[in-house]
């Protein structure tokens, strides 16, 4: 028998329109990153580098 088989995970309808979505959604790092850029905001330094926040929960 000559077959593969093949799995993979379908997101369900509204918890991302991306794979890259998702990754930024759940990312600890860039939470870090995000409170990082907060506080360099308050202080006057802000990069403005990091993706808009939207994507939070």
């Amino acid at each position: 028998m000559e077959c593969e088989i093949v799995y993979f995970l379908i997101p369900r309808t509204g918890v991302a329109k991306s794979f890259a979505e998702l990754a930024l959604r759940f990312d600890p790092e860039l939470k870090h990153l995000q409170a990082s850029e907060h506080s360099m905001a308050l202080e006057g330094q802000v990069a403005g580098d990091l993706p808009s926040s939207s994507t939070s929960p």
